[in-house]
């Protein structure tokens, strides 16, 4: 079984300090962006989510209808892909 820090509650990235100037603060930023990305009614969407390209629509087509075409459901677990070649 494929475990974040060995242990099943904890995030599967974690922020690096190389990356930010202040770790502290990302971190706190990121607590409260979670806050959202729990909510169904709220799509959360980082800057850079690749995993995304394919599945929702890009400037100028808008997003409003993200929950009609089950978009938050379909992108939750995108982000497993990026272990594919550990588990496999």
């Amino acid at each position: 079984m494929l475990l974040p820090q060995s242990k099943d509650s904890e995030p599967f990235y974690r922020l690096n300090d190389t990356l930010h100037d202040d770790l502290a603060s990302a971190e706190d930023t990121l607590r409260k962006l979670q806050v959202f990305d729990a909510n169904d009614d709220v799509l959360v969407i980082i800057a850079h989510d690749w995993s995304l390209l394919d599945l929702i629509d890009l400037y100028p087509l808008g997003i409003n209808q993200w929950k009609e075409h089950n978009w938050g459901e379909l992108a939750r677990w995108r982000f497993l892909a990026d272990f594919r070649d550990v588990v496999a």
